[in-house]
């Protein structure tokens, strides 16, 4: 499958938010939706090494690798149905994967086979939260906090909706500004913005 033609195909994914990418089975990754590549950024489940798509974990990137290679197996009657693979996050959560086979090849075809690897929906403040872990080194409440502030949220329904008291989140707030380098909620709100734009572009932030 060429280039052009993966990335059609994954980017009507994208219509439900739905991360897709398409890999051959020696797990080239060949193209990848914004909300895959978005995934892939995070690094929860899935990662982009050297231009190969692995999952974080090494017993799900076994499982994912032997799935790619059984579904891209030259064709069989009847043809291989799609294969579920669990996948074990870093934080210790786990999500299923579908990988199915695309264009059938024959036994004498020696090129690697393609296929089309989805996964479930998550939360979107899930892959915004790590993109601003990941980009700023914030703490998992912390990047709760400058989402909740890009949501148009205050300082006092943000403590309220957390249990905490108000000073609790201006001292987490100062640490924000800390880290990422703004003066004030305004400078926050706009670097916030600016990385979840990133997380959810088709463009892979590189550090």
């Amino acid at each position: 499958m060429d280039a052009a033609k993966a990335e059609a195909l994954v980017a009507v994914f994208d219509m439900v938010r739905k991360p897709a990418a398409i890999v051959s089975s020696d797990g080239r990754l060949i193209a990848a939706n914004s909300v895959a590549q978005a995934e892939l950024s995070s690094e929860v489940f899935l990662r982009a090494r050297s231009g190969l798509m692995e999952a974080v974990d090494s017993a799900s990137s076994q499982r994912l690798k032997s799935a790619l290679r059984d579904v891209s197996a030259p064709e069989t009657h009847p043809p291989k149905p799609p294969v579920a693979v669990v996948l074990q996050g870093r934080h210790g959560e786990a999500l299923i994967a579908d990988v199915a086979p695309l264009a059938p090849r024959d036994a004498t075809d020696r090129a690697p086979g393609t296929a089309l690897v989805v996964l479930p929906i998550r939360r979107g403040g899930d892959v915004m939260s790590q993109a601003l872990r990941r980009a700023y080194g914030l703490t998992p409440s912390e990047a709760e906090v400058a989402l909740a502030l890009l949501q148009g949220q205050g300082l006092d329904e943000i403590a309220a909706l957390r249990g905490v008291l108000q000073d609790t989140i201006r001292s987490q707030l100062k640490a924000i500004y800390r880290k990422t380098g703004a003066a004030n909620q305004a400078m926050l709100v706009a670097a916030a913005g600016g990385m979840v734009g990133l997380a959810f572009s088709d463009r892979r932030r590189r550090k």
